[in-house]
């Protein structure tokens, strides 16, 4: 198997990986995505300072081996129904930063994924009717950074009104170093068998599948460690 033969086992077996990640489009903390625009905030119904957000926490006190979680509940105090994203809400989890959250006064960062969204479409947005709620529990410890103890307050972001609850947290590593430190462990390449090869489509098969593994991590140490949509690759 010559050179330009191996060629298509790199880009197969590396796009394989490539690509997934790729279409997730999602980095480390920075600026608001493509879908968190002006546009898709007059795509929203008007009355959104109607929407009330009830913030608590599920406990008291964290540990530092616990997750910091708290409860949100969206309330249309409108007389007509409203249309809210999906991804401005926590009914899928925290995908973006939705909450406020302070330490003595000051600002925690948001350090969980920013992604990049298409247009949203209808199966996008969630719809209360008058009167109607929503609850969610979500873990904030995987999109917030709690290094220090202390008491943090958590405010839920939104157009209309929330409360804040303040609750003591144990402080742990941070969520990106965590996230640093699982990506550093390279996963284990599996075995390789033969059926009927000769010893020399053996020896090319094992030198395009190393060919490929390098080609793949490259491709996932990039993803890991830049920001795609600021360079050519």
């Amino acid at each position: 198997m010559n050179h330009s033969s191996r060629r298509p086992w790199k880009l197969w077996l590396g796009g394989a990986v490539l690509l997934p990640l790729l279409a997730a489009c999602a980095s480390e903390a920075g600026t608001p995505a493509e879908g968190d625009t002006e546009s898709t905030r007059e795509a929203l119904d008007i009355d959104l300072n109607q929407v009330t957000a009830a913030v608590s926490a599920t406990k008291t006190a964290f540990k530092a081996g616990e997750g910091a979680e708290v409860t949100v509940t969206l309330t249309n105090t409108a007389s007509h129904a409203v249309r809210l994203l999906r991804w401005q809400t926590p009914v899928d989890g925290v995908k973006a930063p939705l909450f406020e959250v302070t330490r003595d006064g000051e600002i925690v960062d948001y350090t969980g994924r920013i992604y990049k969204r298409a247009a949203p479409t209808a199966n996008d947005y969630l719809t209360l009717r008058p009167g109607e709620s929503i609850t969610s529990t979500v873990d904030l410890s995987d999109a917030y950074d709690f290094p220090t103890s202390g008491n943090y307050e958590f405010t839920f972001r939104s157009e209309g009104v929330s409360n804040s609850v303040t609750t003591y947290i144990e402080g742990r590593p941070s969520a990106r170093a965590l996230r640093k430190q699982q990506a550093a462990v390279t996963p284990a390449v599996g075995s390789v068998s033969f059926v009927s090869c000769s010893s020399t489509r053996q020896s090319q098969l094992r030198t395009a599948l190393s060919n490929a593994d390098t080609y793949a991590a490259g491709a996932f140490s990039y993803l890991q460690n830049t920001t795609p949509s600021s360079t050519p690759r």
